[in-house]
């Protein structure tokens, strides 16, 4: 079963559904779990043009997808839809961006869907156009847009086949996959000889951390990688 966190500030219901129903029509089973960033919990008040508006808060908006997922779900896929109706200027793209900064599920791929595009695009040639005669700034945008940009575009009318394609070409994730057994015995505690600072966490805390990109999460791999094959080896002698 493959699991999509669809961000979207409308409920795509049809391209939900229709993505389900494909998948069990081929025996490739997806389920979508929606979040809408436009709820008035992650809003926060901001001046534009003189005016006292109701804009997009990124900072509440990972803090909401911590508490709806860290821990109880794992994912395949993050999928967000490109035009948001914020008059900060948030889109789908920087969300993602920001996302990825901010080390939430930074290994899991994700992609960006909208109808319009040539719209990205635009928006792309606008962000660099703002930079380019700064040297150092340009070469910043471009080292942050290439490390924290989604793995793909797709045009939302073509929503259900092109996130088939794109869940089957990157067909497993070892993160993932660990992620998703941990979670299967999440309340679980871990007590082992492993390195101190991760004796007493819950599964399910650990299944959020491995899929993280910070030195702690590559720390815990490295450790269990290493307790794995000795285990192996000691089975075989």
């Amino acid at each position: 079963m493959k699991h999509c966190l669809i961000i979207d500030d409308n409920n795509p219901e049809a391209e939900i559904y229709n993505l389900e129903k494909r998948g069990k029509d081929i025996s490739y089973g997806i389920t979508c779990h929606y979040f809408n960033p436009i709820q008035d919990k992650y809003l926060a008040e901001g001046m534009i043009k003189d005016r006292v508006v109701k804009v997009i808060d990124k900072y509440s908006v990972l803090e909401g997808l911590q508490s709806e997922y860290d821990g109880k779900q794992q994912f395949d896929l993050i999928a967000s839809d490109f035009d948001f109706a914020d008059e900060g200027g948030t889109n789908g793209l920087n969300l993602l961006q920001f996302l990825k900064e901010n080390k939430w599920r930074s290994k899991i791929p994700s992609i960006v869907y909208s109808t319009v595009s040539d719209t990205i695009k635009e928006n792309l040639q606008r962000e660099i156009e703002n930079v380019r005669e700064d040297k150092n700034k340009l070469t910043k945008y471009l080292e942050n847009y290439y490390k924290n940009h989604p793995n793909h575009t797709i045009d939302k009318r073509e929503f259900t086949e092109s996130i088939i394609q794109f869940l089957k070409q990157n067909k497993f994730s070892m993160t993932v996959r660990l992620a998703d057994e941990m979670l299967k015995h999440g309340e679980k505690t871990f007590e082992n000889i492993m390195d101190k600072q991760f004796e007493g966490k819950t599964l399910s805390e650990l299944a959020t951390l491995i899929q993280q990109d910070t030195n702690e999460s590559y720390a815990f791999k490295t450790e269990f990688l290493e307790r794995c094959i000795a285990h192996f080896i000691f089975l075989e002698e």
